[in-house]
């Protein structure tokens, strides 16, 4: 199930600052050099991590990857300032490519390959990791993609990488469930409901153009008999009745607290999810508006990043 890894403390250098604004110009090589420093940094780390991602890890918490905390201001602008937390970008980069993925984001989402996940001004009509204001019901990113990006659309991301800057007043926990725990309650009438093109999925809030994919599947299953997900309730809508029972019994099964699961996070901790096999939900919450407010980083990566759709072959990373 989850691994939690504590990374020994290493008395090599970190990677040099100036290097850091690469991480705008040009993700991937970034993330390459950032994997051969922190696999040289962290000698035992890449053996680690590889089993657990092997092992379908649904979650991952990296502890004490940077033992210290960030003397930043959260920005409530919704935009990543590297200065001052430039060891934990690095950081963040380097797992994305120990897990052997790519990081990229969509382009109607952000202008940058580093997210903010903090509290966000005038947001409050809003559901979006941005929005403190609303509840974030349980769900996978970019729900309304294909999982595997056959159609005419990039895929959904592979992986979400959380790098910790604040945890904020009321240190709210990632919480997450994983995928298998809820398909332990269906039965096989309900699964293949699942897996039937009964729903209409639309974009979040946090993408800028209103997308609704009509007639999709919520389950898939790989050729390695692995079921991935793409549930999202809020954003979600039945097209039959088995499609509306089986939301609202996979919602139900979601309130079962035992499978629940909450990762108590650290400044400096990085944080692995499988947004194919497991959900995750966050309540809303007042934030003071001083500084010092919840504020992780977010990357997206992917297994290939060959299979996103782009408009500029020089910029791979830049997904539609």
């Amino acid at each position: 199930m989850q691994k939690d890894i504590l990374l020994k403390p290493s008395t090599m250098k970190s990677m040099p600052f100036d290097l850091i604004e690469n991480v705008f110009r040009d993700p991937i090589s970034f993330t390459e050099n950032s994997r051969i420093h922190f696999e040289t940094k962290y000698i035992d780390l890449k053996k680690e991590i590889q089993k657990a991602i092997n092992n379908r890890c649904p979650a991952i918490h990296i502890k004490n990857s940077i033992n210290k905390n960030f003397n930043v201001t959260t920005p409530y602008c919704g935009k990543v300032n590297p200065e001052g937390i430039k060891d934990l970008i690095w950081h963040t980069f380097g797992i994305v490519g120990a897990i052997n993925t790519f990081p990229f984001f969509y382009k109607d989402e952000s202008d940058c390959i580093i997210r903010a996940v903090a509290p966000r001004y005038n947001s409050q009509d809003e559901h979006s990791s941005q929005s403190p204001f609303n509840d974030l019901d349980w769900h996978v990113d970019a729900a309304y993609r294909p999982i595997n990006g056959k159609e005419n659309l990039s895929p959904m991301p592979d992986y979400l990488i959380f790098g910790i800057v604040k945890n904020g007043y009321k240190n709210i926990p990632i919480t997450y469930i994983f995928l298998n725990d809820i398909l332990k309650y269906l039965d096989e009438e309900d699964i293949e409901a699942g897996m039937r093109p009964e729903f209409i999925i639309s974009s979040p809030d946090s993408f800028s153009n209103k997308y609704v994919n009509n007639g999709i599947s919520v389950l898939s299953r790989n050729q390695d008999g692995v079921y991935n997900s793409r549930i999202a309730f809020q954003y979600t809508k039945p097209l039959t009745e088995s499609a509306d029972r089986f939301l609202k019994k996979t919602r139900f099964i979601t309130e079962v607290k035992e499978i629940q699961r909450l990762i108590n996070v650290k400044p400096g901790d990085i944080v692995i999810l499988n947004n194919k096999t497991t959900l995750h939900k966050r309540d809303k919450f007042e934030p003071r508006w001083d500084g010092d407010d919840r504020y992780f980083i977010r990357v997206y990566s992917t297994t290939d990043i060959k299979r996103g759709v782009i408009s500029d072959q020089s910029k791979k990373w830049v997904w539609t």
